[in-house]
């Protein structure tokens, strides 16, 4: 196999067509009709979110906007994702036009009232006012099942019956008694519901970067960052694993999504694997994790960052610096364990000859690297919007293409783009807009405040108890729904307990985070090791086992960052430094235990000895930081002599 031609090419194939399957391929006027939404959409939030309509003499509510947009995001929904596999794949079915009918009417309605619904304050609701409300609710479930599934929807369901019956519910769960038109006022006529913040979230900070993933696409960054980790690990023992290590953490920055990741990256890197002697299961299990990293790592980190962002109040450059640390040991765990199993079955590399060459990798990667350089200048150094270091480094992307054929930025790929760009939030925002309706219920009926209080009570004042039933909680709640709608349901519900228990609030909605990334390879959920699995011929469940290991930071920083903030940085610069250095010891520790292999293999008490090193110095604390090296010490000691006599033989 020719990696460096054939390979490269296949990669370039895959990203073009990342598009969901599923989806229509609709020709004639309707097939006009859903580009022209794809494209126009993009274009439409650029003039918003940097006020280029007051120059045109249109001053728009920001609720008008977010009603306009959600439209076109349904009508680009029903156009292009079928009901069910069965359904049509090459014209729109008339349920599908009725739906985005009643989307229509229930969007436009507000967007053409929004200022008088201001001026009412909220006050009474129309018979009419409330179908079309209905509408809205329906179009979105609809919506929401067809592109993520059921789970949701239950949730959803869940929410909206306890807001209507919460006088008829017991314990935590009773509250006052509401009409169904003051719920339907709340959650559909105000800007507490599906036209709230976390809809807001979608239609400017979530645009903006899903405008810049489909441009740095388009310029070649997926197939450009492909090349480079090969070009850098291709050739060391367990080269393959190790590319789809990196590869995984560099796509991130385009996708921020471990199914995306896994579809593009892991269908190349799962197959290098296998061939260079690596397991199905093991393969299969790096491909998932190192996908799943991609979601914690700066800057993009699955959108769920910029909600969080908007959540806590925190400036989004202190939410990235945060995740730093995590992230990188998050994928030195993955990179030592695939490491020490490389060596211990002496698996090797890839041929030089196969792989592209390093100069010609950096000579392309530069152009691409800049423009993420000058995002995370403007987030995180200068403190700039989020928007507005987005459309920067947009600039500077098209800017620098310019001076490399290859990469540049031509009109046809620029439409293409604004086309993927449009077509990518059919995924977020009908759950971004349904997940308002949770917020709202929980603020009408004031669950989040019953929850919280029962927490605080079942821990019986301790901090780790508290830990561990919010983490159940996520489990429960979360599993099956969207990462962003898992993190603002827990966000509201057990968010308040931690921060009532003393626990800082970044810490606190660093925890729901962290802990809901971890469901997407902890079975039985695990949706990215079925994924994975299907790649590899493996079974999901070992490779969710399997991946669990491989990211045992995803783990353990939740847990620990409670006691210890210092792992997200947030301390004095001693406390630090000894969080970073100590880390990075106690993963390599800990992979040695797990994987029995450090300069020779290791016998079961060995392990225990690294295992339990890595534990107790993975603690930013001295006093169990001190024992935790000494064990790490007396591992190193026991294998030095045995080496030495292998090496003589």
């Amino acid at each position: 196999m020719d990696v460096n031609e054939e390979a490269i090419k296949k990669i370039e194939i895959q990203i073009e067509e990342e598009e969901p399957r599923r989806r229509r391929k609709l020709s004639g006027p309707m097939g006009w009709a859903a580009r022209f939404v794809a494209v126009a959409l993009p274009v439409y939030a650029f003039l918003y979110i940097m006020n280029l309509f007051t120059p045109l003499g249109l001053n728009m509510f920001t609720g008008t906007y977010n009603a306009i947009f959600l439209a076109a995001v349904l009508t680009l929904l029903f156009l292009l994702v079928p009901a069910t596999s069965s359904a049509p794949r090459n014209k729109v079915p008339w349920y599908d036009l009725m739906l985005i009918g009643m989307s229509i009417v229930g969007t436009v309605y507000i967007a053409i009232t929004y200022e008088a619904l201001l001026n009412a304050g909220g006050v009474g609701i129309s018979p009419m006012q409330q179908i079309l409300g209905l509408f809205t609710i329906i179009a979105l479930m609809e919506g929401v099942r067809r592109t993520v599934g059921w789970a949701m929807i239950i949730v959803v369901l869940f929410f909206l019956i306890h807001a209507k019956f919460t006088y008829l519910f017991p314990s935590i769960l009773h509250g006052p008694q509401f009409s169904t038109g003051r719920v339907m006022n709340y959650l559909y006529l105000s800007n507490q519901g599906i036209f709230g913040m976390v809809l807001g979230i979608a239609t400017t900070i979530i645009i903006s970067f899903m405008i810049f993933g489909a441009f740095l696409d388009a310029s070649g960054a997926g197939n450009t960052f492909m090349k480079l980790s090969l070009a850098l690990l291709g050739h060391v023992r367990g080269g393959a694993a190790k590319v789809a290590v990196l590869g995984s953490a560099l796509f991130g920055t385009v996708t921020g999504s471990p199914i995306a990741e896994i579809g593009v990256v892991g269908s190349f890197t799962i197959p290098l694997m296998k061939r260079i002697g690596y397991s199905p299961t093991f393969a299969g299990a790096v491909e998932a994790a190192a996908a799943c990293g991609g979601v914690i790592d700066p800057p993009v980190m699955g959108a769920v960052a910029f909600v969080m962002a908007d959540f806590t109040g925190i400036g989004y450059g202190k939410i990235a610096i945060a995740a730093i640390l995590p992230a990188v040991l998050y994928y030195l765990s993955i990179f030592f364990q695939l490491d020490l199993r490389a060596a211990s079955t002496g698996l090797v590399g890839l041929p030089r000859a196969e792989l592209p060459k390093i100069k010609d990798a950096l000579k392309e990667s530069w152009l691409l690297v800049l423009p993420i350089a000058v995002l995370v200048i403007w987030m995180m150094v200068l403190d700039e919007e989020p928007t507005t270091s987005v459309f920067i480094a947009l600039a500077a992307l098209i800017i620098l293409t310019m001076f490399s054929p290859r990469n540049r930025i031509t009109f046809s790929k620029a439409i293409k783009s604004l086309e993927s760009a449009g077509t990518s939030m059919i995924d977020v925002t009908p759950i971004c807009a349904l997940a308002g309706i949770i917020v709202g219920s929980i603020t009408l009926t004031g669950l989040g405040i019953n929850l919280s209080s029962l927490l605080v009570t079942l821990s019986g004042g301790s901090l780790l108890m508290l830990s561990i039933l919010t983490a159940i909680a996520i489990y429960i709640m979360g599993m099956g729904v969207a990462a962003i709608a898992s993190y603002i349901l827990m966000a509201i519900l057990v968010a308040p307990a931690m921060v009532q228990m003393g626990v800082p609030v970044l810490v606190a909605h660093f925890f729901i985070f962290y802990v809901g990334v971890s469901m997407f390879i902890t079975p039985p959920y695990a949706p990215a090791a079925y994924v994975a699995a299907a790649v590899a011929g493996a079974d999901p469940m070992r490779v969710g086992f399997q991946a669990m290991r491989l990211a045992i930071v995803a783990y353990l920083v939740p847990f620990i960052s409670i006691f210890q903030p210092a792992l997200l940085w947030i301390g004095t610069t001693s406390q630090v430094i000894v969080a970073t250095v100590g880390g990075i010891i106690a993963i390599y520790a800990l992979s040695v235990g797990f994987e029995g292999y450090c300069l020779t293999f290791l016998k079961w008490p060995e392990r225990f000895i690294w295992l339990a090193g890595g534990f107790l110095l993975f603690v930013p604390k001295v006093t169990l930081m001190a024992p935790g090296l000494a064990l790490v010490a007396v591992g190193f000691l026991i294998q030095w002599p045995r080496r030495r006599r292998k090496a003589s033989l």
